[in-house]
């Protein structure tokens, strides 16, 4: 694997333990600027966090899950900054880019350069279909740096960062392989002429603690949702025999049994890493398996969450569980975790599931170009809306509705 690239410019390389003192002095000194957008890169950044950051970033790379490189100035050797390719998912071929300049070399088109070197060693040697670039939507010098590589501008996610105690709205944009010429990106070097770095104008101060979700049971009249467990693998596998199900699911068809203990097994490992929180669906009235849901991306800090993977089987579809399943899910988020943002996101292709979402009230934010691997290898485009706490009364207000209910939410169970 190729770890040193340069285009005679710039060069970038994995961190060596010789970088400690340039990491650390560059850091220091860029912090005024840097820290803005980047909180580790604080006025009391010290030798010690250097050698943790370089340590880390070595174990991350022999682990192949983190790529990092220092970035340096061919003619003189200064360490310049960093670049890198972080938050791989191997499953959807698909990566996150980041990239920052030392005060005193910015300007240069060094940014440019260093991220198109490692976008292609994220193409040429990663075998990345996507790279993703996520930019706080006031920091417009990095959107510049996003747009000079030709990357695409895809959506704007509401409330998806935040930074210094603010959350922002993030800028999506994204390069996609098969668009890319990648010796006309190693070329991408002019200079970025009138940088600027906005001020903080977005977002509103957040104290309060993170989101902490926990397996629960949410009841509603219709249906009940109990964390996931493998005693309901038998009624998944009952219902969910039907090929158009999974059409647009990274999980193929249940093809036996053992198929549908093999997807409670693995949706419960996600659960131990604190980022899913699945569900099995259950018909109130019958007590049977009507099909899963879950969150997902469960951001703590950030206090955002996402409600997906969910499917019903044929007998349970176009009735009022699954309206009844949104509500528990969008009313325990909100009014009980403390959420401040909800996603959901559908295949492109799946018009039935976009108008449903759209039916909630949720805003439509943009299409991430090839943004997940299906099971049948089909690499779908990705549409992604959102509700925010500001807008969870409205939303709550017409859920209802959809569900006939009229009294006082308070006296239904939790």
């Amino acid at each position: 694997m190729q770890t040193a690239i340069s285009n005679g410019q710039v060069t970038i390389r994995p961190y060596e333990p010789v970088d400690v003192p340039l990491l650390w002095k560059a850091a220091r000194e860029s912090s005024p600027e840097v820290s803005m957008w980047l909180p580790w890169c604080h006025r009391q950044y010290s030798m010690e966090e250097s050698l943790e950051w370089i340590v880390r970033s070595g174990k991350q790379w022999d682990q192949k899950r983190e790529f990092h490189f220092g970035i340096f100035d061919v003619a003189s050797g200064t360490f310049v900054g960093g670049v890198g390719l972080n938050e791989l998912k191997p499953q959807h071929r698909s990566a996150n880019l980041g990239y920052w300049i030392r005060t005193g070399w910015t300007g240069r088109g060094i940014a440019t350069v260093a991220a198109s070197l490692a976008a292609s060693f994220g193409f040429d040697e990663l075998a990345l279909n996507r790279i993703e670039i996520v930019v706080a939507a006031s920091n417009e010098s990095s959107q510049r740096v996003a747009r000079k590589l030709g990357a695409k501008r895809e959506a704007v996610l509401r409330h998806w960062l935040l930074i210094h105690g603010r959350v922002h709205d993030a800028v999506i944009f994204s390069l996609i392989d098969s668009e890319q010429t990648h010796e006309a990106i190693r070329r991408s070097d002019g200079p970025e002429r009138g940088r600027s770095i906005e001020p903080l104008i977005e977002g509103r101060p957040v104290e309060r603690p993170s989101m902490q979700p926990e397996p629960i049971v949410l009841r509603g009249e219709s249906v009940r949702l109990e964390p996931l467990h493998l005693r309901h693998a038998a009624g998944l596998f009952a219902v969910g025999q039907e090929e158009k199900i999974w059409r647009y699911l990274s999980q193929p068809k249940l093809e036996g049994l053992s198929d549908a203990e093999t997807f409670v097994s693995e949706a419960m490992r996600s659960a131990e890493t604190g980022t899913q929180l699945p569900f099995a669906i259950i018909d109130q009235k019958t007590s049977r398996v009507a099909g899963s849901t879950r969150y997902l991306d469960i951001r703590r800090v950030e206090r955002t969450i996402e409600v997906g993977s969910t499917w019903l089987g044929l007998d349970f579809q176009r009735t009022r569980i699954n309206t009844e399943c949104k509500y528990l899910l969008l009313r325990h988020a909100f009014e009980v975790l403390g959420a401040v943002r909800l996603s959901l996101k559908t295949d492109e292709r799946n018009e039935q599931s976009r108008r449903a979402i759209e039916r909630l009230g949720a805003v439509h934010e943009g299409v991430l170009r090839k943004h997940m691997v299906l099971w049948d290898g089909y690499i779908r485009n990705t549409v992604y809306y959102s509700i925010l706490d500001s807008e969870w009364p409205q939303v709550k207000l017409r859920l209802r509705g959809f569900l006939g209910w009229e009294m006082p939410d308070s006296s239904r169970g939790a």
